[in-house]
């Protein structure tokens, strides 16, 4: 098989190119067109700016294609499988760091790019088991959830800790512990 690679690479790329190979006999005649940085693989992966790294990871991402999405690719299809890998290698880099760069998740990077309006919706912070007095948005929501004033807030919170399940139980005693107030509408 690298004697037919070798093949095209002579027909494919331009005359001094350099290429990176192993130390895989097939790559021999290739030095009177290119030069060529070898490494040994056994020895070492990258040596003297020297290395194979890349084609490595392709066929690496080829053969995990193969098992994972594909489960087979029959020889009639092995050309447009391995060139759509190719395109997916090529690309994968510079739209990862376009979209890292843009701030922009893989959805809305997509719009963008399409020329689309995107709406960017409002990122929630992760729900949180502990209050902080400070954070006015969390005080102001967990008020008017348990229907309590600052001040009982702050009191509740200075006797039994910070949590808001121990909090919102406090404040269901405190509710059923007092007797009901019974208000008296006067018709006439």
């Amino acid at each position: 098989m690298e004697s037919q690679a070798a093949s095209l690479f002579r027909a494919r790329i331009a005359k001094g190119t350099v290429v990176h190979a192993d130390e895989a006999a097939a790559w021999d005649n290739l030095h009177e067109r290119f030069e060529i940085k070898r490494i040994n693989r056994q020895e070492t992966h990258s040596l003297d700016g020297a290395c194979a790294n890349m084609a490595e990871e392709y066929v690496s991402r080829l053969r995990r294609a193969e098992i994972a999405i594909h489960h087979h690719i029959a020889g009639a299809y092995l050309l447009r499988s391995a060139q759509e890998s190719s395109w997916r290698e090529d690309n994968r880099r510079t739209a990862l760091a376009l979209r890292r760069a843009s701030g922009f998740s893989k959805f809305e990077l997509r719009s963008v790019l399409r020329g689309d309006k995107v709406m960017r919706r409002q990122r929630h912070q992760p729900l949180r088991n502990k209050l902080d007095l400070n954070d006015r948005k969390q005080v102001r929501v967990l008020k008017k959830k348990l229907r309590v004033s600052e001040p009982e807030l702050a009191e509740i919170v200075g006797r039994i800790g910070n949590s808001i399940s121990a909090i919102s139980k406090e404040v269901t005693l405190q509710r059923a512990s007092q007797p009901p107030q019974l208000s008296m509408h006067l018709v006439s």
